[in-house]
C-alpha cells in the first residue's frame, strides 16, 4: 500500500522503535505536566500518551475507536472519515506555518448514545490548559514524544488491571482490552499511557514522603 502519510503521524516512531520512558530523560517533562494538570483540575480528565505509531495511516485517513461496553473492548480502525457522532480523543501538538505550535487531533472516538452529553467536547478551559501543556512540552523539546487522549469511563482499568494494546498490522487494527497484571508478561510490552493521580490527605498521612504519582494504565503489547 502506497500513499501520502496522514500529517499528524508523519515523524512519529514505530511501536517497535520508539523510546521508552525514563525518569531520568523525562522525568523533568512529567513533573511540570504534574503541576498543570494540577492548577487546571484535568487530573481526571486528561492523560498523556507517548506518541508513536503501528502502521501507516494514510491522507484522507483517520483512526476511529469503537468501544464495546459491555465486552469491556475497544477496536480501534482506519477509516476514510468521522462520523458525526465521532469527537476527537487523543491529540498531538504540531507545528503551524506560523511558527505556532498547536494541539491537532490524531484520533476520534464513536461514541454510544449514553455518552452523549457526558463532557467529552473540549471548552475553553480544556484550550487553556492544552496551551499550557504545549508550553511545558515544547520547553522539554517533547512535543514529538507525548501527546494528550481523554480519560473515557470505558478506557479505565480496575484495580490491579492494566488496559493492554494489541496490533494487528496487516489489516490496520488495534485492539484494547482489560487484564489483570499478573496475566502478562511487562518484560514484552511498553508503557504508552499514564494518569496523574494526587495523592488525598489520608494516604499523605500514611505516606508521609508521598507526593503524587503518575501512574501506568495502558501498555502496549510488543510483537
Amino acid at each position: 500500500m502506497q500513499g501520502i502519510l496522514n500529517p499528524v503521524f508523519a515523524g512519529l516512531s514505530d511501536i517497535l522503535e520508539v523510546k521508552h520512558f525514563r525518569d531520568e530523560e523525562d522525568g523533568a517533562c512529567f513533573a511540570t505536566l504534574q503541576q498543570v494538570f494540577t492548577r487546571y483540575g484535568m487530573c481526571d480528565r486528561f492523560a498523556v500518551t507517548l506518541l508513536h505509531t503501528h502502521f501507516p495511516v494514510f491522507q484522507n485517513e483517520v483512526l476511529i475507536e469503537s468501544p464495546d461496553l459491555e465486552e469491556r473492548i475497544v477496536i480501534t480502525e482506519v477509516a476514510l472519515s468521522r462520523d458525526v457522532g465521532c469527537v476527537s480523543c487523543s491529540w498531538r501538538l504540531m507545528e503551524k506555518n506560523s511558527g505556532e505550535h498547536e494541539f491537532v487531533p490524531n484520533q476520534y472516538v464513536a461514541l454510544s448514545p449514553q455518552f452523549e452529553g457526558a463532557g467529552f467536547h473540549l471548552t475553553s478551559i480544556d484550550n487553556e490548559f492544552f496551551t499550557a501543556v504545549a508550553t511545558t512540552l515544547k520547553t522539554h523539546n517533547a512535543e514529538r514524544r507525548f501527546g494528550l487522549r481523554f480519560q473515557f469511563p470505558f478506557l479505565r482499568p480496575r484495580l490491579g488491571e492494566y488496559v493492554l494494546e494489541r496490533t494487528d498490522p496487516d489489516n490496520r487494527i488495534l485492539e484494547f482490552t482489560f487484564e489483570n497484571e499478573s496475566d502478562f508478561d511487562p518484560a514484552s510490552s511498553i508503557e504508552t499511557t499514564w494518569v496523574f493521580v494526587p495523592i488525598t490527605e489520608s494516604l499523605r498521612r500514611s505516606i508521609p514522603m508521598l507526593r503524587s504519582l503518575w501512574l501506568c494504565n495502558t501498555r502496549t503489547i510488543l510483537c
